[in-house]
């Protein structure tokens, strides 16, 4: 039963996020308030749009540590997931193959897994090799990362520019197609 109400608080929080990232239309490029809110924010480091991104290190399955700061001068999305997030485990496929597409292009993908929400360490790490995952995943053991970015929503995705600003951040399931319209619109 607690399941069951976990995940129905988790699908309006993914259905309120797409809800009202349409609202501010998003899709057709950055709202004025937005804009305003870039402003406000630039240089200023954080987690918010128009922010410098917040650094974090996390290790990767192998155990190497991997920096947000490693990718400067790169464009760089970041995937918080988890594998019992059923938004999450539905965009996989579009992430491997956007990657896949993009990975010679300047563009990083961190798949960071939100290990301390997994019910075994290790969940993350076996359905990333169940389902292809070729991009960097980086273990949240802590929660640290999440917390930092304030996360309220399970995925939600960061981009960031080559200048390390954070120009979008979803909330919900990403397409192949919105992080392609996203990366192009970013320097």
């Amino acid at each position: 039963m607690r399941n069951i109400v976990v995940v129905i608080i988790l699908l309006f929080l993914v259905v309120w996020g797409v809800l009202d990232y349409q609202e501010k239309g998003q899709t057709a490029g950055i709202s004025k308030e937005d804009q305003a809110m870039v402003a406000q924010n630039k240089g200023k480091v954080g987690v918010q749009v128009g922010n410098t991104a917040a650094d974090f290190a996390l290790k990767k399955p192998d155990g190497q540590t991997v920096k947000l700061s490693d990718y400067a001068g790169k464009k760089v999305i970041v995937n918080f997931w988890a594998s019992w997030c059923p938004p999450c485990r539905e965009e996989t496929p579009a992430l491997v193959k956007f990657y896949k597409d993009y990975e010679n292009q300047n563009v990083v993908l961190l798949g960071v897994n939100l290990t301390n929400t997994e019910k075994e360490p290790d969940d993350g790490i076996l359905f990333a090799k169940q389902n292809n995952v070729t991009y960097p995943i980086l273990l949240d053991s802590d929660g640290k990362a999440a917390d930092l970015y304030a996360l309220v929503g399970y995925p939600t995705t960061v981009v960031i520019d080559s200048h390390g600003e954070i120009r979008y951040k979803f909330i919900g399931g990403v397409s192949y197609d919105s992080l392609k319209r996203t990366i192009a619109q970013i320097d």
